[in-house]
């Protein structure tokens, strides 16, 4: 029985790793590459410019071992992940970035800002009347870096709202990455002062906004570091 066990062990262990080869971010890369070079040969840009947005967002999502990154790389991520959501919902919204340059080169945590964008996207539009558009706003106040996700969709009601901002909120709404998701690793790596709170209207609109600490990149180790 225990060579039996062992050997489904190493069998699962095998096809595990069958898998891993298979997703490996490199044959992605060549992959969508090769798809690009294709597209670009056949004068076909859009399908070459969707390529090139999701071979940046792969490497940026699956490349890198380390927990933070600047918040100009982080929004760099986001404008890809729109470049290939503007060709799905044909062009219908509107984005737009204003930040300050000052709080570009802060540190945030990595992929903190595409779920919540995504989130804007997937229940904003739900009975939108007008252009709907989502803007990310980052500015530096009271020295702490606020960077707030913006849009006019549908909103949320008190009660929504209250549960948004409720500590042990797991809202599955986007690929299985929440709200609680964003705010315990917020809160691991900068520390429980830090959030991501929700303000919302209904029928007006809704703003996501992260408060993190003003940190340059290489500067002390964070909470998070000191744990591992």
């Amino acid at each position: 029985l225990e060579t039996m066990l062992l050997e489904e062990k190493q069998k699962s262990g095998m096809q595990f790793e069958i898998l891993q080869a298979q997703v490996n971010p490199h044959f992605l890369y060549n992959t969508l590459d090769s798809i690009r070079w294709l597209a670009e040969l056949k004068n076909i840009s859009s399908i070459a410019e969707m390529s090139t947005s999701l071979i940046q967002l792969l490497k940026y999502n699956l490349t890198s071992s380390t927990r933070a990154t600047t918040l100009r790389e982080e929004l760099e991520s986001v404008r890809n992940y729109i470049t290939i959501q503007k060709f799905r919902y044909s062009d219908s919204f509107d984005f737009s970035i204003r930040a300050d340059e000052d709080a570009l080169d802060c540190e945030v945590v990595r992929f903190i800002l595409q779920p919540l964008v995504e989130n804007s996207i997937l229940h904003g539009f739900e009975d939108s009347s007008e252009r709907y558009s989502i803007c990310i706003s980052a500015f530096i106040s009271e020295e702490q870096l606020h960077i707030k996700v913006i849009d006019n969709g549908a909103g949320m009601d008190r009660d929504q709202m209250r549960e948004a901002n409720d500590a042990q909120w797991n809202c599955y709404r986007f690929n299985r990455i929440g709200v609680a998701n964003i705010r315990k690793r917020i809160k691991l790596y900068f520390g429980d002062t830090y959030d991501v709170r929700y303000d919302s209207v209904p029928n007006v609109g809704t703003i996501a906004e992260i408060v993190l600490p003003i940190r340059r990149r290489g500067q002390s180790c964070a909470p998070e570091q000191a744990l591992s």
